[in-house]
């Protein structure tokens, strides 16, 4: 009976490890799915000001031509 109490008690211990160990993952997770989503949004929003200064390029260009000029 001694030894079912400690083989009991080590199951616990064993479970518990097992359960901070599986947060600690989740939490390492997730941290990376925000850091990758941060990164992807960083990317977008520099491609997004990369269109919006090369339209803003092209009007002035335009702007600049004489009014019977072929584009």
């Amino acid at each position: 009976m001694h030894t079912d109490t400690h083989r009991l008690a080590d199951q616990h211990l064993l479970m518990d490890a097992a359960r901070r160990h599986a947060a600690q993952l989740r939490a390492d997770a997730i941290d990376e799915f925000w850091s990758s989503a941060g990164d992807a949004a960083r990317r977008a929003l520099r491609s997004t000001r990369r269109l919006a200064a090369s339209l803003a390029r092209h009007q002035r260009l335009r702007a600049q031509q004489p009014t019977g000029a072929q584009t």
